[in-house]
């Protein structure tokens, strides 16, 4: 029933032929498809509140960032720690796109030399999808879903046909989905690169105990801001 719904909204952002889109694009898009769908926002400040309260008693917080990307998702956490009356150092190291390190030389490996820094919290944020095809024809239709689920979060916030949601749609999502299932001319590789787009929970949970890490749940103030989040 849902798959007509998510085609037909596919189709309006689709991509022109033979147009360039630039970073700044890509970027002005990411910041609004931010500003008005809850999807990273939430993630970024549910995560930020951990490490406020990991960081309880010190002066200084060293933050090392594995997988920066933009760098959107540490303002909130640097806007927090300035309304403190005795305000922090805060230092941010940062690696371009890290997981492409953790596939090729083991998640293991990376995980025990984080841990050789006794970090006093690790969290980890990561879209999560069932993104392990079999065939490339099986992966694209995850991709379309997944995607088709941001596309969706925008429902409440923007009109249909707003310019606003139309960049969204083409410059962001729409990216997303071209990275996903760009030709290589090599089909192999490109279902191993919709398997390593995203990963379960469950995997991420089991490569971090293996790692040397031990799960621990979060606060009740946490939650509470979790909730009025949603």
């Amino acid at each position: 029933m849902k798959a007509p719904i998510f085609c037909s909204k596919l189709i309006a952002y689709s991509k022109q032929p033979n147009e360039k889109e630039t970073s700044e694009e890509n970027f002005a898009a990411l910041i609004e498809f931010y500003k008005v769908s809850p999807f990273y926002r939430f993630a970024h400040l549910t995560s930020n509140k951990p490490i406020i309260e990991a960081f309880q008693g010190h002066i200084r917080l060293h933050v090392i960032d594995f997988d920066i990307s933009r760098g959107i998702q540490w303002s909130s956490l640097i806007q927090s720690l300035s309304e403190r009356k005795d305000v922090p150092t805060v230092s941010i190291s940062v690696f371009g796109r890290e997981m492409n390190v953790l596939n090729t030389t083991g998640i293991r490996k990376r995980l025990r030399d984080i841990e050789s820094l006794n970090p006093a919290i690790v969290v980890v944020v990561k879209h999560e999808a069932i993104h392990s095809p079999v065939t490339f024809s099986s992966g694209f239709m995850e991709s379309v879903y997944y995607c088709a689920a941001l596309i969706d979060s925008l429902d409440e916030f923007l009109p249909l046909q707003s310019a606003e949601r139309m960049t969204i749609g083409r410059f962001h999502i729409g990216e997303q989905i071209k990275n996903n299932i760009r030709d290589d001319g090599d089909d192999d590789m490109m279902v191993r690169r919709l398997r390593e787009t995203h990963r379960k929970w469950e995997m991420w949970k089991e490569w971090m105990e293996i790692g040397g890490f031990t799960q621990i749940g979060l606060s009740s103030r946490c939650v509470n801001q979790e909730k009025l989040l949603l």
